[in-house]
């Protein structure tokens, strides 16, 4: 097989990019660093391996496009963490623990209860499990996504696990090895705004 040649403007058009030249002259680079060579120029032989070295615009295509992406994924991430969970627990007023003002609280995990079961906390507080039963457990939230759960594997007689908990609403969740959403194991959290 012969070798293949990359040209920034394969690339561009090959992700709608507008072409490079245009780009240098929106003063991303000056005409003498356009058409400076990073390394010369870039071969990839399918026979040998070898790789020189690509012009320096087509790095630039490259990393404007991965740097894009990457802040367009980090800005869907942000919108995702701070969507409000829709699950309500459904336990009366009396049921529940008031720990606002501890900046972290601590939930014990023995075989078949957490404990305390539900607790009201201020928004920015650290919750920590911890098995302290004989068995392996999990905590799974009851909304898919509303916070990170722990699985059975990374959860066995001594393991702790902890969630800050950034945003108001009712954090439902419970064991699915011993416990339902509703029933057996289960518990809850109630994250309210800081006073």
């Amino acid at each position: 097989m012969g070798s293949l040649r990359t040209s920034a403007l394969d690339i561009a058009s090959a992700v709608h990019l507008p072409a490079m030249d245009s780009l240098t002259s929106q003063s991303l680079l000056s005409p003498q660093q356009a058409d400076a060579p990073l390394m010369n120029s870039l071969e990839f032989s399918s026979q040998s391996g070898s790789a020189a070295a690509m012009p320096r615009r087509t790095f630039l295509a490259a990393g404007s496009l991965t740097s894009l992406s990457l802040l367009v994924a980090c800005a869907s991430k942000k919108e995702e963490e701070k969507a409000a969970p829709t699950a309500k627990i459904d336990a009366p007023a009396s049921e529940f623990i008031d720990n606002t003002g501890s900046a972290v609280v601590s939930i014990v995990v023995s075989d078949n209860k957490f404990s305390p079961k539900f607790t009201i906390v201020d928004e920015g507080t650290k919750v920590t499990w911890s098995n302290e039963g004989r068995n392996p457990h999990n905590i799974v939230e009851t909304q898919k996504g509303a916070f990170q759960g722990v699985s059975q594997a990374e959860f066995a007689p001594g393991a702790v696990h902890s969630v800050t908990f950034d945003t108001p609403g009712d954090f439902p969740y419970y064991c699915s090895i011993h416990g339902t959403p509703k029933a057996a194991q289960y518990g809850g959290i109630r994250v309210v705004k800081k006073a």
